[in-house]
């Protein structure tokens, strides 16, 4: 069986790979690893290496049936129209309601926040499902060749690149690219290829970056340079302008582990007010429900009172900032949820040609739990449940 055809496996790389790059030091203002935190951090990896191993036969059996259902379909399987046409006509009445388009305010070098940019209650929605699309219909694409389906996929893409929505389509990007490995067999040059695919995606993501801090520090002389002084980057980054835009690469995956390290320094005796209500309302109710509580409790919606390494490096994997709230108890907990979140949404997913779009949906968020709590952030979320109901809502 291969390693990313185990969940647990895939998850305990992708932390891994985050510590041990923190532990390269390449930032001069990454704190000291302390002895509390590694034995936290050995404990969720040794946790995950262990479900790895007992679930690995559970995994075995339902891809061999997801398998079947993908084979049996290939003669019944049609492409739908409605669900693209239903997006960009979505699209067009957000546009026409926010009377802006993020990508062009930033083109133009307005101070612009693509957060601005929503609808009242449908807008998560909106880009849940759209991405949950652009991701079914590649998969769609992968196992019946119908290039309709990978033009939708696509323009599900385009349509992110337009709202300047980083985050959603590296989601996509990234589920693509499971999705490939996954269900294709790849041999040594397909290797090559994701290898080299991921290192140009890397340096875009570097490049956009660069585009966006201009645009919400309203300073167009404002770039990566500014970053690595500021971050004490390596003279390797600082020499070498070619490998600069990497340098953004390196700090969104190694900082998360930087910044949990330094929330557990400098809040290992606090004493959070109100803890364990803000640690209900902030780490485990969905965002789009929190923040509704949160303002009925007085609370600010957004809160994330983690310590951070710099200002602008805002996250600390998925344990961070219930550390503050609770203590030890909220990492010990979201563990928890963390690995149980397969162990329900795979048990309870139908066993057929949706199982590898359900199974690569899963992994990528708890991938995305290096970073911060994507459990708890209800776009992607969500996506977690539209497969349990695709028996009755057929997209293709």
């Amino acid at each position: 069986m291969r390693v990313i055809s185990n969940l647990y496996f895939v998850v305990l790389f992708s932390f891994l790979i985050s510590f041990i790059l923190y532990t390269f030091r390449l930032s001069g203002i990454y704190p000291d690893i302390t002895v509390p935190f590694v034995l936290f951090f050995s404990f969720f990896l040794m946790t995950l290496l262990m479900l790895g191993f007992v679930m690995s036969g559970n995994f075995r059996i339902w891809f061999s049936k997801a398998n079947k259902s993908v084979e049996s379909l290939r003669l019944k399987y049609s492409y739908k129209y409605w669900p693209i046409v239903s997006i960009v006509l979505f699209l067009i009445i957000e546009i026409i309601y926010n009377k802006k388009i993020p990508i062009v305010e930033m083109l133009r070098g307005n101070q612009y926040d693509y957060r601005d940019f929503t609808f009242p209650g449908l807008h998560v929605f909106f880009t849940s499902l759209t991405t949950y699309y652009s991701i079914k219909s590649f998969f769609d694409y992968l196992a019946y060749n119908d290039r309709r389906a990978l033009y939708s996929s696509f323009l599900c893409v385009f349509i992110f690149a337009i709202l300047m929505y980083r985050s959603n389509i590296m989601f996509c990007i990234l589920n693509m690219v499971f999705l490939f490995v996954l269900f294709k067999r790849v041999n040594l040059k397909r290797i090559f290829k994701v290898a080299f695919f991921i290192i140009g995606l890397m340096y875009i993501f570097g490049v956009a970056g660069d585009l966006r801090s201009k645009a919400q520090t309203g300073d167009s002389e404002f770039g990566i340079s500014n970053i690595m002084n500021a971050t004490q980057a390596s003279s390797d980054f600082e020499k070498n302008s070619f490998l600069s835009p990497f340098y953004w690469a390196y700090l969104y995956i190694s900082s998360p582990v930087a910044n949990f390290q330094k929330t557990v320094s400098v809040y290992d005796t606090h004493v959070e007010t109100d803890g364990a209500l803000k640690f209900t309302v902030y780490e485990i109710l969905p965002d789009i429900i929190g923040k509704r509580v949160a303002a009925l409790a007085g609370y600010d919606e957004e809160y994330s009172p983690l310590a951070r390494v710099i200002d602008f490096l805002t996250v600390g994997t998925i344990f961070a900032d219930s550390f503050v709230f609770v203590g030890w108890f909220g990492p010990i907990i979201l563990m928890f949820l963390l690995v149980l979140t397969p162990v329900i949404f795979l048990s309870l997913c139908p066993k057929n040609y949706i199982f590898f779009v359900q199974f690569s949906i899963c992994a990528n968020i708890l991938i995305l739990c290096t970073f911060s709590n994507m459990l708890a952030y209800s776009t992607l979320s969500l996506q977690l449940f539209y497969p349990l109901f695709s028996r009755k809502f057929k997209f293709s």
